[in-house]
């Protein structure tokens, strides 16, 4: 490694206000030191997790940020409009450069997410100058630039479209073959469905909790692809209720008109107990919403590894939580107005079990016998 052409990042996150932000180079200080080829020792150029840099031809940042990206390709398409107009081409010589050259360079990484109007932004300068060097006005509508032939389109096929092609490809190309980047794709769909905390189907979901509710992910990005172009992405990701008449949560609360407030603030308090269905809210007895998730404490305690770890909301955001949970689900009191039935399945992260004649705790394959305190008076 040449000290010189190397830089690292310190990916580090902290809680602000109602959500992780990450942590600038003063919050988490350090720095790496490494001896080059006289043996002397550098010290390796530290970037903040919002600073990109180029690598393999495109510009990357650990926060996810595509600034630096879309500058690069920006300039690209501006010098290329610019290199064109100094020339004589006839109409057919234009559309071929076009197709081989300036549109296959900003095709190419298909790892970035930009969105729709970044694409085209960069495309503006482009097709400002083909345009009416094909012939054709350069206000012609832009639905029609990019159809296709049969549809009596140029098919130029949009940056946008390009892009979410290549990476429903590549999601369904991995997980297929079960690479580690398939894993990493699966997780990440994962943990879209338990963020937004509904059904994983597809197709039944709202997209304005989708933009509001999730955080911004190649995954996302495909999804809202998909759902828009009419597009079914089949997976293999399933749940089962635990208990009779249970439901999730989420779907449950989206009958009701609330802002955008009330909503990010029910989900917070949802994923802050890590709790996808009401029988997690329940007591055992499937009667009442539990002392525990009334008032906000931890009640899926056992599943701390496999849910987002999210700081605890504020006082106001627990007043709604319990506003929303009596307006959807509560009768009096605590006592829900539909019971919740028998189990249905066994949890298998579940540790305490309760019989008339004691408390049972499992631990991996070991069980503990804790027998009932007998009190005299």
């Amino acid at each position: 490694m040449v000290p010189e052409k190397t830089v690292w990042w310190l990916v580090s996150f902290k809680w602000e206000g109602n959500s992780w932000k990450y942590a600038s180079i003063q919050d988490s200080p350090g720095e790496i030191f490494l001896n080059d080829i006289t043996d002397t020792r550098k010290t390796i150029k530290r970037l903040g997790a919002e600073q990109a840099h180029e690598m393999l031809g495109v510009f990357l940042a650990p926060d996810g940020n595509l600034q630096a990206q879309l500058e690069k390709m920006t300039r690209a398409a501006i010098q290329w409009a610019d290199t064109m107009r100094t020339g004589t081409l006839s109409k057919s010589d234009v559309w071929l450069v076009l197709r081989s050259t300036i549109w296959q360079t900003l095709a190419y990484p298909p790892a970035i997410n930009l969105t729709c109007d970044q694409c085209e932004s960069i495309m503006s300068p482009i097709l400002h100058y083909c345009l009416p060097a094909l012939g054709i006005c350069r206000n012609f509508p832009r639905k029609l630039v990019h159809a296709p032939l049969s549809r009596m389109g140029l098919h130029l096929v949009h940056l946008h479209t390009l892009q979410e092609i290549y990476q429903m490809k590549d999601i369904v190309t991995h997980t297929f073959q079960g690479t580690l980047t398939g894993q990493l794709y699966k997780l990440s769909l994962e943990l879209f469905f338990i963020e937004l905390g509904q059904n994983p189907n597809l197709h039944h979901f709202d997209l304005g909790h989708v933009q509001l509710l999730t955080m911004n992910s190649l995954i996302k990005s495909s999804i809202i692809f998909t759902f828009m172009h009419n597009i079914r992405l089949q997976h293999n990701i399933t749940t089962t209720f635990p208990r009779q008449n249970d439901c999730f949560i989420m779907e449950s609360i989206a009958r009701l008109q609330l802002t955008y407030e009330e909503l990010l603030s029910f989900n917070h308090c949802q994923i802050y107990l890590r709790a996808l269905f009401l029988s997690v809210l329940a007591t055992g007895d499937g009667t009442m919403i539990s002392q525990e998730a009334w008032t906000g404490n931890y009640v899926g305690e056992f599943r701390f590894n496999s849910w987002p770890h999210y700081g605890r909301p504020s006082p106001a955001r627990w007043v709604i939580w319990r506003s929303i949970l009596t307006r959807v689900f509560i009768s009096r009191g605590r006592r829900l107005r539909l019971p919740l039935g028998a189990w249905k399945r066994e949890d298998p992260d579940w540790q305490w079990y309760i019989s008339e004649n004691g408390l049972y705790r499992r631990i991996k394959e070991s069980w503990f016998y804790h027998r009932p305190l007998i009190r005299r008076r």
